[in-house]
């Protein structure tokens, strides 16, 4: 069942999408954003392909073929459109403009949900929303994330979470040092997270991937869900200041312990403001 909270989330996606593409119609938009944020929360989700099928023609939203279907090949382009390089998705059609994309070959397995995830990583960037992926080791989360940023030309910064790690760890620390005279001086030192925040950048080239979502404390959490939430559009750092978020890419993994989930640890701010995706185990035939 949609929860309120998703319906907003699809609401204020879609919106903001069809201000800013005008080369997709507005209800295919609309599809894809209604089954990104929907259907990836769903568990087992290739067992409800006919239903989910029947859910989005029932309410006359075109569906991309490719969603239940997924080809078994890259599926980006490199584009060069009215003078504007970009990554085009073949799933969904839309671009990211990037002067540093480019082509990418890598020794992949493009399983389903390979393919996929891919799909979600360069949506997920196109429309400025955050990812979280949730799924077992092994199954090409950071490799997934590699592929989207080489093609870009992005860095990446891993930021590896764990039970001790501290909001300062994330953001900076504040520091008291005297000087010759004996004066004191008040210094943070920023981490490249803060600094990211500081500039208040429209366009970020870095992508910013936080591990171990499942191990992280509370505050580290709240912290977090307040970064990905694009609601709140102020952020405080450790020196007291607040400066406006403008755009930063940042993508969650969540890794279920012994196989089982425990992601109702995670404040719902932190989910509902994120594409949540749900990465399926590869069926044997994918192998």
């Amino acid at each position: 069942t949609m929860t309120y909270t998703q319906m907003i989330n699809i609401l204020e996606i879609y919106t903001r999408l069809i201000q800013n593409i005008s080369s997709i119609p507005p209800k295919k938009i609309l599809g894809i954003v209604l089954y990104r944020i929907f259907v990836g929360f769903l568990e087992r989700r290739t067992e409800y392909k006919e239903k989910i099928s029947i859910i989005f023609n029932a309410i006359n939203v075109p569906i991309s073929s490719q969603f239940i279907n997924p080809i078994d090949k890259s599926p980006f382009l490199v584009t060069n459109k009215n003078g504007f390089q970009g990554l085009k998705s073949t799933i969904t059609n839309l671009i990211i403009h990037s002067t540093d994309v480019k082509k990418v070959y890598l020794n992949v397995a493009y399983t389903p949900s390979f393919v996929d995830m891919l799909d979600i990583i360069h949506f997920g960037i196109l429309a400025k929303i955050p990812v979280i992926l949730e799924g077992n080791a092994g199954q090409g989360k950071q490799k997934a994330i590699e592929y989207v940023a080489k093609h870009l030309g992005y860095e990446i910064i891993n930021i590896v979470l764990s039970k001790s790690t501290k909001v300062d760890d994330l953001l900076g620390k504040v520091s008291i040092e005297p000087d010759e005279k004996n004066n004191i001086h008040v210094k943070t030192n920023f981490t490249k997270l803060a600094k990211a925040i500081k500039s208040n950048s429209a366009n970020n080239n870095t992508i910013f991937v936080f591990h171990n979502l499942n191990n992280s404390s509370p505050a580290v959490l709240e912290k977090l869900a307040s970064l990905f939430d694009r609601a709140q559009s102020e952020f405080s750092l450790p020196d007291g200041t607040t400066h406006p978020k403008g755009h930063i890419n940042v993508i969650g993994i969540f890794n279920p312990q012994n196989g089982i989930s425990n992601r109702d640890k995670l404040p719902t701010s932190l989910i509902f403001s994120s594409i949540y995706h749900i990465v399926e185990n590869p069926k044997k035939d994918d192998i």
